[in-house]
């Protein structure tokens, strides 16, 4: 399981195969899953989080926030702002402003 953190400027952080924790800390940025059941904040900001594959928790945190999810079951938090959520396929629970693909919540 990798560990990846963001720095408080603009980032582009990128997931493994594996499972990761994935943490945008400031900024707008830019954050993608990859593989694996991930553990994705995305921090301050206005942040762009595209899960990948696996079964992903995603919080969105402060900011605006555009996340997308994908073709497996995952838990989508838009939480403070005015977010953006795209379930994917699969059975998603979503949490936002404007909620796309969300069977559950």
């Amino acid at each position: 399981m990798a560990t990846i953190v963001g720095t408080p400027g603009n980032d582009v952080l990128n997931g493994t195969a594996d499972h990761d924790a994935i943490h945008g800390l400031g900024g707008n940025d830019t954050i993608n899953g990859g593989d694996g059941n991930d553990n994705i904040c995305g921090g301050d900001g206005n942040d762009t989080i595209n899960a990948g594959d696996g079964t992903d928790v995603v919080n969105g945190n402060n900011g605006d926030d555009i996340i997308n999810g994908d073709a497996d079951n995952d838990e989508l938090f838009g939480d403070d702002g005015t977010d953006t959520i795209d379930g994917g396929d699969g059975v998603d629970a979503c949490v936002a402003e404007t909620e796309t693909n969300c069977e559950l919540l």
